[in-house]
């Protein structure tokens, strides 16, 4: 089991839907207003949080991902959100986004699974 009671499957379970109401948004507005710019960053700050939990062991095996700075903009668009440039969010978007859903998404989950379940039981 992970930090605060989830594990590593529910974060990315987490992280995957975030993506996946990002891109359908995306794909379905032609015009960016308040109400999409809100739940885009509420999303983003949903998969830094969930980032934030994950284990180190995760985080270890895929080096190439900048955890630290996407929990620096969870913690922007939280504490911060006052001072969000809309021009940074969409660079994210366009640049970032989806190398980090792709890396997420090869997650062997059945094996996480498995072994977070022998963690908590004790067994290895």
């Amino acid at each position: 089991m992970s930090r605060r009671g989830r594990n590593d499957v529910e974060r990315v379970s987490d992280m995957l839907e975030a993506f996946s109401k990002i891109v359908r948004w995306r794909a379905s507005n032609e015009s960016v207003n308040e109400m999409y710019r809100s739940a885009v960053m509420r999303e983003l700050a949903v998969i830094g949080e969930a980032v934030n939990g994950l284990s180190d062991e995760f985080k270890r095996e895929r080096p190439e991902i900048p955890w630290r700075a996407i929990i620096g903009l969870c913690n922007v668009l939280t504490h911060q959100y006052w001072d969000t440039s809309w021009a940074l969010i969409e660079q994210i978007l366009d640049e970032d986004l989806q190398r980090l859903q792709q890396s997420v998404v090869g997650f062997d989950a059945k094996q996480h699974l498995e072994s977070d379940l022998k963690m908590e039981d004790g067994s290895d």
